[in-house]
């Protein structure tokens, strides 16, 4: 509630009750094993691009009980405790009872309702949804969208673009569907569109290149740590890379996402470094980028007609 500038009267506080939770970049731990915990219990992870740690409270009234480290090191101080402030409980005040009660579910974070509005894109991630981790959602999504750095820890909390936050502060994790401003919601529903592409062509396109044509219908998303700059999973369980660019993008950020994955997956190395391609449509119909990058001269079984694509840009 609040009053008016003359301090006169009542009215409905018109903006989210938010609040966070700022950490210096070397005193809060951005690791699953600390995330994942304090995400079940209302704490989000995100990254102010400054290089500092933000966690948010869930919106919903409740009283947090928090552990914060106190940094006090006699020896070597790499073995510090740096994880920052842990989640322990939560309360929620339950009228009937007239008390707070902290052996209640996990909070409501919206991506639930989120997905609900596009069964196609729940389907899509069944088999991401079923590890009942937040971080992996955010990661295939970003994966599937190819709008990830082209770094070899891209997948780490604080390099995924959902999990930043500018000096406005709004919240574009897709996990946590709370913020409703305009370029929230924007960016939320742009960022499950890739990945549920993606499942629509898995299930009914067939003519795949050449490097990635045993993609049939039994192919799902998934993403692994040990696998993490792949997507797809083919029913034969070979890691394979889809990312979907949307409608008629640009001949220059085609090269550039291209060559970007080419050189990512290149230098992982591994049997599985050519499974990958790079889809879109223009005129409604769905287009193979063509990536010059995986031309082998020393290679005939690896000549431009054969690798790139099915149908080039």
């Amino acid at each position: 509630m609040q009053c008016d500038e003359q301090g006169n009267g009542i009215h409905d506080w018109q903006n989210i009750a938010g609040s966070t939770w700022y950490c210096p970049a070397d005193s809060c731990s951005y690791k699953d094993e600390v995330i994942l915990p304090n995400h079940k219990l209302g704490l989000y992870y995100a990254y102010m691009k400054e290089r500092r740690h933000a966690l948010l409270f869930h919106y919903d009234e409740a009283v947090f009980e928090i552990l914060v480290p106190k940094i006090l090191s006699f020896g070597n101080a790499v073995v510090a405790n740096r994880n920052g402030p842990v989640a322990v409980s939560r309360y929620e005040w339950k009228e009937d009872i007239n008390t707070w009660k902290n052996d209640v579910p996990p909070p409501e974070t919206g991506f639930d309702n989120l997905i609900d509005k596009t069964p196609d894109t729940r389907l899509a991630l069944t088999h991401v949804l079923s590890e009942n981790n937040a971080m992996n959602i955010e990661r295939v999504l970003a994966l599937s969208a190819g709008a990830i750095p082209g770094v070899d820890d891209w997948y780490i909390a604080k390099n995924i673009d959902s999990c930043q936050i500018e000096k406005d502060e709004i919240i574009n994790r897709v996990t946590v569907a709370q913020d409703n401003s305009e370029p929230a919601t924007n960016f939320r529903d742009m960022r499950l569109k890739p990945v549920t592409h993606i499942h629509h062509e898995l299930i009914n396109y067939e003519k795949w290149p050449p490097q990635v044509s045993d993609i049939d219908k039994g192919s799902t998303i998934n993403w692994s740590k040990r696998s993490p700059n792949f997507n797809v999973l083919t029913s034969d369980k070979k890691p394979t890379l889809i990312v979907y660019l949307g409608d008629s993008p640009s001949a220059d950020e085609l090269s550039k996402k291209g060559d970007m994955f080419y050189h990512l997956l290149r230098k992982e190395g591994g049997p599985h470094q050519n499974r990958f391609c790079l889809i879109y449509r223009k005129y409604g119909e769905i287009k193979f980028a063509s990536i010059p990058t995986m031309t082998r001269i020393d290679n005939p079984i690896e000549d431009q007609t054969d690798i790139t694509s099915v149908t080039p840009f």
